[in-house]
């Protein structure tokens, strides 16, 4: 279960100002597949800061839980806008009713359907992780591929390792925009092997494949990382200055709700549910009033927002909220400014 919780971490102040967009209502009623990203980009120009425009009500356990029918009021105190639930809406949540509701009710931060593909599918693998993984050698009967009940030969197996792995076929490669080298991998999932014998080599059967298995394919432990239990959208601590390093489908853009992988990772201080601004790298023109026609290179233009979450050492999967722009390889991902 994936509560619906934005909370900033404690200390966090770079936002001072908290700015509405223009000609927001009052009221807003909260519908069914609404998300807290959709409501708070509604009300906020950086929706971020949507625990700054709430008000914590002591009555409510999780303010930060909000239903479909829930009427949200927007109002002034002390000059700062204020973001609350109207009375008949705190009245059906004081019920002892809606007490034994099921979280899984409340509305969740991003679109998790759009990240649903990601769980079943490829797996980010960094190069050191791909190359040091455990990896098919041989089937029987000298077979070049192999498929559903071939025996299959293992190595690089621990004599105490799992009985069942997943076994990954190397897809897309993820470049370092910057500097060329090889980040990691897209793995996709072709099949599993059950072994028998932890001998080398290890000695096993394929199981549960979807497509043809290949010498040198990886074994991993199966399924895809699990993701935190709840995200805490929030800019990061740091300033980031990352590039678009792939695009999930191996598309030549992404637009919203579609997922990017970036050039940086837990090394750079990221975390699951950083927000990053995504960023057109500035045109050059030329100066009309210079005599030589001196080109300037134009600020960067920003074109959306993305939140991260899957994070690895170097490099980070994000699914991208908002894009005015198609999002390229080598696009900016940049720490948001206000």
């Amino acid at each position: 279960m994936l509560c619906l919780l934005l909370a900033l971490a404690a200390g966090w102040a770079r936002a001072e100002v908290i700015a509405l967009n223009p000609d927001v209502q009052a009221e807003y009623v909260v519908k069914r597949g609404d998300t807290l990203w959709d409501i708070s980009a509604y009300y906020l120009q950086h929706p971020w800061q949507w625990p700054e425009l709430w008000q914590v009500n002591p009555q409510i356990e999780n303010p930060h839980l909000i239903y479909p029918g829930d009427v949200l009021v927007l109002t002034w105190v002390n000059g700062r806008p204020v973001l609350g639930l109207r009375q008949d809406s705190l009245n059906r949540r004081m019920s002892p009713r809606a007490r034994r509701s099921p979280l899984d009710d409340a509305i969740p931060p991003i679109p998790l359907e759009a990240i649903a593909a990601f769980l079943q599918g490829p797996r980010l693998v960094e190069r050191d992780e791909w190359e040091a993984a455990p990896y098919v050698l041989a089937f029987a009967d000298d077979r070049l591929l192999g498929s559903l009940n071939d025996v299959t030969y293992a190595r690089n197996l621990a004599d105490d390792s799992e009985r069942f792995w997943q076994v990954l076929h190397r897809g897309q490669t993820i470049l370092d925009p910057e500097t060329d080298k090889v980040l990691g991998y897209e793995g996709i999932p072709v099949g599993a092997l059950r072994l028998f014998t932890f001998d080398d080599p290890a000695e096993g059967m394929l199981i549960d494949v979807t497509r043809e298995v290949l010498r040198g394919d990886r074994l991993f432990l199966e399924g895809a990382p699990p993701l935190p239990g709840t995200f805490s959208p929030a800019p990061p601590e740091g300033d980031i200055d990352a590039r678009i390093a792939a695009i999930y489908d191996e598309s030549t853009q992404a637009g919203q709700f579609q997922i990017v992988a970036i050039n940086r990772g837990s090394e750079h201080g990221l975390v699951p549910g950083h927000v990053l601004t995504l960023e057109k790298k500035g045109e050059k023109v030329t100066d009309p009033t210079k005599s030589m026609f001196r080109s300037v290179r134009l600020p960067p233009l920003q074109i959306g927002y993305m939140m991260l979450f899957n994070v690895a050492d170097k490099l980070s999967y994000g699914l991208i909220l908002q894009a005015t722009h198609g999002v390229e390889y080598g696009d900016l991902a940049r720490t948001p400014r206000f």
